[in-house]
């Protein structure tokens, strides 16, 4: 009985290890691995572009892990979290599911009380947004809304100006963005932002149709587009953009319909004393600073746009129907209209 209670155990014992034993994940390899590949093929834990150290993590479906996201190639995905969205045909990485759950939706299928379970969130108590900001040289903590006076944006990068923290949207055609406006290179342009479908201009778009993404500047706008990225008067079917609010709040309301008492808090305003009228005029090559009205001897209008015509510096009203004004009254060609003065619609 001994003998057998011993052989019983000793067999149990066996199988144990046999089962805790992990196999290299290299097919079809079966030597033993400590983690995931045995000593032979421990290489593959790396990318397998030549001299890259980083992990591995993308490739064709079904192929295994071998390339890294720096090198991952036309076609090849995130097999590493080889999950997708559970909604029948997108194959995107989930990152939205049910608080403390797994994540089961990407952003765009998620469920209204869906929230972000993989990505960490702002430290602040109820926000949900992910951190950009935090200590200078520590990781991301607090979103935008919430930071600290001595917070920087440690998540995304900064540009290469010694001393701007700003995030960079200007570099050269068909590279990465190195600069932000203030600090831009001659020669470099928006490679971040969308830029309008004209050809040649690069101007970020506003302008599209109805339901649609905005598609077109203001200058290249085509008949029936609206402005869809700027938000509208609160008037019941006004597309005007607002300016006017109460004083410290947001704008709400455009002229037409702006409420009594209200005041236009977007505009920047005349340095006159108790003058809330729009600025035009300044110093040639300079900001505007006052209004026509308290503008300052030899200002000039550095504002609206003058007429074509050569030494005439009157504004231009006059120009193609749906096209920006380009002449004045006394330069304007034949078949133009005025396309500035806006007129009583009774």
């Amino acid at each position: 009985m001994g003998g057998a209670g011993a052989a019983s155990a000793s067999n149990k014992s066996a199988k144990a290890v046999l089962k805790r034993v992990k196999t290299c994940a290299f097919l079809p390899c079966c030597n033993p691995a400590v983690r995931k590949w045995c000593p032979a093929h421990s290489t593959l834990k790396k990318c397998i572009v030549n001299g890259c150290g980083k992990r591995p993590h993308h490739n064709y479906v079904g192929a295994g892990s071998r390339y890294c996201t720096s090198h991952k190639l036309l076609g090849m995905v995130d097999d590493y979290g080889s999950r997708e969205c559970e909604e029948p045909g997108c194959a995107t990485k989930p990152c939205f599911g049910r608080k403390r759950g797994r994540p089961t939706h990407c952003r765009k299928h998620k469920h209204l009380d869906m929230v972000d379970v993989s990505n960490p969130q702002c430290a602040t108590t109820g926000c949900s947004i992910q951190p950009s900001y935090g200590e200078v040289g520590g990781r991301a903590t607090c979103c935008s809304t919430h930071k600290q006076p001595d917070m920087v944006n440690v998540k995304d990068p900064q540009c290469a100006a010694t001393g701007c923290s700003k995030q960079p949207c200007y570099g050269e055609v068909g590279g990465r963005a190195t600069c932000c406006g203030p600090h831009k290179q001659p020669g470099m342009v928006n490679v971040v932002s969308p830029q309008c479908s004209a050809p040649g201009c690069t101007t970020i778009p506003c302008f599209g149709q109805v339901g649609c993404p905005a598609t077109c500047c203001s200058t290249h706008k085509q008949l029936g587009m609206v402005n869809v990225k700027d938000p509208k008067c609160a008037a019941l079917g006004c597309m005007t953009y607002p300016c006017f609010g109460d004083v410290g709040g947001p704008a709400t309301h455009c002229a037409r319909h702006r409420r009594p008492g209200a005041v236009n808090v977007r505009d920047r305003q005349c340095e006159s004393d108790g003058c809330t009228t729009r600025p035009s005029f300044g110093i040639e090559g300079e900001r505007a600073t006052h209004c026509g009205a308290h503008r300052l001897p030899g200002a000039v209008d550095v504002v609206n746009r003058k007429c074509a015509a050569e030494e005439c510096t009157t504004q231009a009203c006059f120009g193609e129907r749906g096209h920006r004004a380009t002449h004045c009254f006394t330069h304007k060609r034949p078949g133009m209209i005025d396309v500035v003065t806006t007129y009583c619609e009774h």
